[in-house]
């Protein structure tokens, strides 16, 4: 069935973030792909590892449920884009792990996939208007600019 992928306006100072459980922040940014087809343009977000698997299924798993994840939340200086289509990766789903340290040292484990390829969480946006495309765009320029990821998405758009 069709997704929900939402856009609200709110206005606040902060980098900005990534949220699958609300207030939490996701600590490690995703790899972004985006595909064009027709009308429609596709993002997919996957996470290698994410702050809500660890606190439902990891090291500190039992201070959130999948419950708690309502989809996610793309926040910045100009609102939030929202999206339904999220998943958390079961732990069963996983073959093996590995444990590597990282948020301030911490040890988490990382699952690896079916495939091999260490995901922890996926989210997916599939966006046909073009204001919805502009501001997930700007959404881009703002994490590229807090981060220095060197994105420019006048490169990226499908529309230029």
């Amino acid at each position: 069935g069709r997704r929900a992928v939402g856009v609200r306006a709110e206005v606040t100072e902060r980098k900005p973030s990534f949220q699958f459980i609300r207030n939490v922040d996701e600590v490690q940014l995703p790899k972004i792909s985006v595909t064009h087809f027709r009308e429609h343009i596709f993002v997919e977000l996957n996470f290698t590892t994410s702050q809500a698997w660890n606190l439902i299924h990891g090291k500190q798993k039992g201070k959130f449920s999948t419950s708690d994840v309502k989809g996610l939340f793309l926040i910045d200086e100009e609102g939030i884009i929202w999206t339904d289509d999220v998943e958390l990766l079961d732990e069963n789903v996983f073959e093996e792990t590995e444990s590597i340290r990282v948020f301030n040292d911490e040890e988490i484990d990382i699952p690896k996939g079916r495939e091999g390829l260490p995901v922890q969480a996926q989210a997916r946006l599939s966006i046909t208007k073009r204001s919805d495309y502009d501001r997930l765009q700007r959404f881009l320029d703002r994490l590229s600019a807090a981060y220095d990821l060197g994105y420019n998405s006048e490169k990226h758009s499908p529309y230029s």
